[in-house]
């Protein structure tokens, strides 16, 4: 089994709007530059942390994007001297969207896997940095080598079969 974690030192860019462009009369879709560059660097970055051998079978990926503070979320109660807002990781619930993150980064990483579709299990998080922290990207990849737990778990299998007998009332009611 692999578990591998990887810190990239790098401000996260989300993954820009596909650009279309003519070139003799052809039009075609090409990624922006900002996201092409930002890709571009994470790979190379990464390269020197991540095996060169592809990963094989089922990848679960765990992305943290976490990105600057705004000045509003830096003030300091001038009397205390403390810091008005927490000074660890805060939830960033603004724009852009943590989707547009984890594409950038899944796109960066492609070289390390086969195909975008050996990643079924994927869970993105966006924050704010601490307060004196600086923008970075942390993933951990693992292979999935079972069946999720939940699907096997005997009180999986019973809340599933409650909600069949649940849902047969129901149309007894309705019917």
């Amino acid at each position: 089994m692999i578990d591998i974690t990887i810190t990239i030192p790098i401000k996260p860019v989300p993954k820009g709007r596909a650009v279309p462009t003519t070139v003799k009369g052809r039009t075609f879709m090409r990624t922006p530059t900002r996201t092409h560059k930002f890709e571009t660097q994470l790979a190379l970055m990464a390269a020197t942390k991540l095996p060169a051998k592809p990963f094989e079978g089922a990848l679960r990926v765990d992305i943290l994007a976490v990105v600057q503070r705004p000045k509003a979320l830096l003030k300091v109660y001038k009397k205390t001297g403390k810091a008005k807002y927490p000074t660890r990781l805060m939830w960033c619930p603004k724009r852009p969207d943590a989707d547009n993150y984890a594409k950038s980064v899944l796109d960066g990483l492609a070289r390390h896997w086969h195909d975008d579709a050996q990643v079924t299990f994927l869970v993105v998080k966006k924050m704010y940095s601490e307060l004196v922290g600086k923008p970075r990207i942390e993933i951990r990849i693992r292979t999935l080598e079972q069946a999720p737990v939940f699907a096997t778990d005997e009180r999986w299998i019973k809340v599933r079969e409650l909600q069949r007998q649940i849902d047969e009332l129901m149309e007894e009611i309705d019917g």
